[in-house]
């Protein structure tokens, strides 16, 4: 936190919007519905091919709630691994989310299960638009290097 203080970053409830960027986000909330539709089905194809994999589990979901689905998210111990791999097959994989909320709260440091998690935590892409021969190419690569890690254990 001390990083985004010293340049200028303020907590706020929420940030100041140009007319543009409104309009921005107005178009996209046009298209909200086919946005979530999308990611939802891909998300069910992660799920199918990663559930049963040795060492992978996924986010809790709370009870008649379903998620965004900004990115993709399951969890291993061996999150480095996972990421590594992928990324060297061409994969946008990324450990933990950008920040954690302790990047903004340091008071809630003593959180330490929220740390330990955060470094848990695999995230794929899940784009709209990503077209069927990208879809293919991160599937298969999630299968390989499943079976690559599980081979190891």
């Amino acid at each position: 936190m001390g990083d985004y203080q010293k340049h200028g970053f303020v907590r706020t409830q929420g940030q100041h919007f140009s007319d543009l960027n409104a309009g921005l986000g107005l178009s996209q909330l046009e298209r909200l519905d086919h946005f979530l539709q999308k990611r939802r089905l891909l998300a069910k194809k992660y799920d199918r091919l990663l559930k049963g994999v040795q060492g992978v589990s996924f986010p809790k979901k709370t009870f008649g709630a379903e998620p965004n689905w900004f990115r993709y998210y399951f969890l291993t111990d061996r999150a480095d691994e996972w990421q590594r791999h992928l990324l060297a097959k061409g994969i946008d994989a990324r450990t933990s989310i950008s920040h954690v909320i302790t990047d903004y709260f340091p008071q809630e440091a003593k959180r330490t299960e929220l740390a330990k998690q955060s470094k848990r935590v695999v995230s794929l892409p899940i784009y709209p638009e990503l077209e069927a021969v990208q879809i293919t190419r991160v599937l298969g690569a999630l299968q390989s290097v499943a079976a690559e890690i599980t081979e190891t254990v």
